[in-house]
């Protein structure tokens, strides 16, 4: 647990020292900035082996560069607490992930948008389980130039290192805010 304290202490720390108030007229020259986000996610249940007893949860904080309103990419740093079956004597294990991230925006109108994610991530963090992720997620947001709040579906691809364990495929769901 102090391992998970001690990532989401930097996350937040890295978002103190980034932040930044946009200020410009032209919503375009605002799109092809810097930018970054904080999200909470869920997956669950490894339906396809039969096993709703698997999860992963945890917090991710992105960092990014948007080229213009529709095409991003970014590096996501994530906090996750993975539960393994709850007849274990230790049911989970705190692991923390950095990857890359590309994503595509398609404005609806003015104040709402949908955002196609595909993100790839591998452990950093030596542990009891080391894993490779990979998720493409759809979120569904509110359109601003400053913070925006967002929700997001998905699937979730999670693969162990170890040479017995089984890949996994789950559901996942996302909280998030875009900070700047």
């Amino acid at each position: 647990m102090k391992r998970i304290s001690a990532i989401v202490a930097l996350m937040l720390a890295a978002i103190c020292a980034s932040a930044k108030e946009v200020q410009t007229e032209d919503v375009r020259e605002a799109f092809s900035s810097w930018y970054s986000s904080l999200e909470v996610n869920w997956a669950g249940g490894d339906y396809n082996r039969g096993n709703p007893d698997f999860g992963i949860y945890g917090s991710t904080y992105n960092i990014g560069y948007r080229f213009n309103s529709n095409w991003a990419v970014y590096i996501p740093v994530s906090a996750d607490i993975i539960l393994q079956n709850r007849l274990t004597s230790r049911n989970f294990v705190e692991q923390g992930t950095l990857g890359i991230g590309g994503s595509y925006q398609l404005n609806l109108n003015h104040k709402q948008a949908l955002e196609f994610c595909l993100t790839a991530a591998s452990t950093y963090i030596p542990s009891d389980i080391n894993y490779f992720k990979a998720r493409f997620m759809i979120n569904f947001g509110l359109h601003s130039i400053g913070t925006a709040p967002y929700i997001g579906l998905g699937v979730s691809y999670f693969q162990p290192y170890e040479k017995h364990s089984p890949l996994r495929i789950m559901p996942e769901a996302t909280i998030g805010i875009k900070l700047f």
